[in-house]
């Protein structure tokens, strides 16, 4: 299939909570389109393209997208983590929104990332970002402890925005 053959539209949803990488937590909570209902959504992304019919039964859900196997360890400028697509459709790009925080929950740092990612449906890709700790003075805390003095963080994430591959029946 051609890439110019694919129509590719955002959703953009927000989560009410913040779930840790950690153990086997997936994102829970209610999914709200920013200042739009879902009919009003769908009939504006209907609108996107003639020859593109979306399914009416599409709806947001929390489950669509979960990240877990977060990994940084002290000697390296990336991080690593796995992101699942639960839905029917291929997601092409994800937001999310990144809080790190010191093992007593104390912030240490926040930032917004867009992931450009393929994942085809019910499939799982490892992803790799750069870090937020430029001089390698922290690990994630369920990553291997290493030999020098390092301090260790907490990781979660908060869902903004996930972009869903839409291609034509041929």
């Amino acid at each position: 299939m051609k890439m110019k053959s694919l129509i590719a539209f955002s959703i953009s949803c927000y989560l009410g909570i913040l779930p840790s990488f950690s153990g086997n937590n997936t994102s829970r909570g209610t999914l709200t389109p920013k200042n739009q209902s879902a009919a009003e959504m769908i009939e504006s992304i209907t609108a996107i393209s003639d020859s593109t019919s979306i399914n009416n039964g599409l709806v947001f859900d929390s489950k669509v997208i979960s990240i877990k196997g977060f990994d940084k360890r002290a000697n390296e400028n990336k991080e690593t983590f796995f992101v699942t697509n639960n839905s029917t459709f291929d997601i092409s790009r994800l937001q999310i929104k990144l809080r790190y925080t010191d093992i007593n929950d104390n912030m240490l740092h926040e930032r917004t990332e867009i992931i450009n990612c393929e994942i085809p449906s019910n499939s799982t890709r490892q992803v790799e970002i750069k870090s937020f700790d430029s001089q390698r003075s922290f690990y994630y805390y369920l990553s291997p402890k290493p030999k020098q003095q390092r301090t260790p963080f907490k990781a979660s994430f908060q869902l903004l925005r996930y972009d869903i591959i839409i291609a034509p029946k041929m």
